[in-house]
């Protein structure tokens, strides 16, 4: 499972968290549980020019505002339970510079890359050469408002010399156009082998269009190194004093993620998790680079995109850190993937999740002396509970992607968990020991079955109630604690806290 490769350049909002992450983290959660293995691998971008640009605007060095915001991003991930198997951190992690390097020279050195010299903008009162997150524009194939970086509307790759009226990000003086010697990546060379892959991925609807549009004309060539300061050095001679492409280095990244070797095969059945200009870097660039280096693209067991609108004029712009210490991590997680707004999504943690654990938990000092009873799960309802419970957990298991990419679906999920709760509410409220068993078993059950969602909260309430959390989402997991135990409600809010 891959992400898209996050700039450091500035701390993460709520719709970049909901978009690839928190979903992404979903699913490895409930495949770990499952006892399946998962490499879940993410990177940040700390040699993208949005960090040099937002550098020079500060009056700061590149290398500081990298190191700062990967430290915000680090600490955000970590407060929303984001649980990466493996982080490449291009800035920090020994080794990377020099196996990126590497790869470009020997690309060179196969002949796989070309050199163009042609018009690149160039500001001449900051006397430097405009790419990335250094420039703005016209997207060259939709005339959306854009960057050097490419363009959040339509997704279709181009080179910054492309940009329609670029203008100098810095200070707002129109570009020039001046010759610039480069090294690019040339696609038209890989046509028949990338149709073949795009036509093998499992793709929604908007990447296969882009497919097609790019195979209706000349496949484009990518920039690999561009004039500047920032980044891995390009170790080819005649192209001193130029750096990495970010967008090839994007690509990159993801390959350097799964493991230095760039032959070894991705380990079994591969998601990714991004915006549609993100699969772009992940659809076409990188199985470029795989080409280039003689490896083909792995199409079995079929790759799979799930696309988020991280950027989308929809997307959630608040500061994710300010979300997370106001409403904690179960209702960003849950709104990030159930879209209803943190502080709706609190409120039903609060209103039906909380009251429900509040009434179990009187009634448990009230029955049994604060002790799980030793009676065994029974009273009035409780056998078509059960069954009702059996079907929804089925059904929970398919919207935690047990049957694949296809079924993950974790807005269903969240809704699901609801359904178990509101469901355990309308039973008649306990007065003998085996209805006060039945209900704690539905709670010890949700220490499992919402730990996906809401690990936080299901970790506070299996400490409350004993029991180890985590466990496999299945009707196995729909047992009281053992008898005798002492049940410990916490002094805060289970969930939401």
């Amino acid at each position: 499972m891959t992400t898209a490769p996050l700039e450091s350049a500035g701390e993460l909002r709520v719709g970049q968290l909901s978009g690839p992450y928190v979903a992404a983290d979903v699913l490895a959660r409930f495949l770990r549980a499952d006892g399946r293995h998962v490499l879940f691998t993410g990177a940040t971008a700390d040699h993208a020019t949005a960090v040099e640009a937002r550098a020079l605007r500060r009056g700061r060095s590149a290398a500081e505002v990298a190191a700062g915001f990967r430290a915000a991003i680090d600490a955000d991930w970590q407060r929303a339970g984001i649980t990466f198997d493996r982080i490449v951190r291009a800035r920090r992690d020994r080794g990377y510079g020099r196996w990126l390097g590497t790869l470009v020279a020997r690309l060179h050195a196969d002949g796989m890359l070309a050199t163009r010299e042609g018009p690149l903008p160039y500001c001449a009162p900051c006397v430097r050469w405009l790419h990335g997150a250094h420039v703005t524009g016209g997207c060259p194939h939709c005339g959306a408002a854009t960057d050097g970086t490419g363009c959040h509307a339509c997704a279709l790759p181009y080179d910054a010399a492309e940009l329609t009226r670029p203008v100098c990000v810095l200070c707002s003086t129109p570009a020039e156009p001046l010759p610039c010697r480069r090294l690019f990546l040339p696609l038209e060379r890989f046509r028949e082998p990338l149709a073949a892959y795009w036509a093998a991925l499992g793709t929604p609807e908007r990447l296969t269009g882009l497919f097609a549009a790019l195979l209706a004309d000349r496949l484009p060539e990518l920039p690999v190194g561009q004039p500047g300061e920032w980044g891995v050095p390009v170790p080819v001679a005649g192209h001193e004093g130029q750096r990495v492409d970010g967008r090839f280095e994007a690509a990159a990244l993801e390959l350097y993620g799964r493991g230095p070797d760039i032959g070894r095969p991705a380990p079994g059945e591969t998601l990714h998790f991004g915006g549609l200009r993100d699969a772009v870097d992940h659809t076409v660039v990188l199985p470029a680079l795989l080409l280039a280096c003689r490896v083909p693209p792995e199409v079995r067991p079929r790759p799979r995109i799930r696309l988020s609108a991280a950027h989308g004029p929809g997307a959630d712009r608040t500061w994710a850190l300010d979300a997370l210490n106001e409403f904690g991590s179960d209702a960003v997680r849950r709104h990030a993937v159930h879209g209803e707004g943190a502080a709706r999504a609190r409120a039903v943690l609060d209103g039906t999740w909380n009251h429900w654990l509040g009434q179990l938990f009187a009634s448990v000092e009230e029955l049994s002396a604060g002790r799980v009873p030793w009676e065994a799960p029974g009273g009035p309802g409780w056998p078509e509970h059960r069954r009702r419970l059996a079907h929804t957990v089925r059904l929970l298991r398919a919207a935690y992607g047990d049957g694949g990419a296809d079924t993950f679906d974790p807005h269903r999920a969240v809704r699901l968990l609801d359904a178990t709760v509101r469901m355990t509410q309308a039973l008649p409220r306990a007065v003998e020991l085996p209805q006060l068993a039945g209900q704690l078993s539905v709670a010890a059950a949700l220490t499992a079955w919402a730990h996906p969602v809401m690990p936080e909260g299901a970790r506070r309430l299996a400490g409350a109630l004993g029991v180890p959390a985590g466990g496999p989402v299945t009707l196995d997991a729909l047992t009281a604690p053992r008898p005798g135990t002492l049940v410990r409600p916490p002094s805060a809010p289970v969930f939401g806290f």
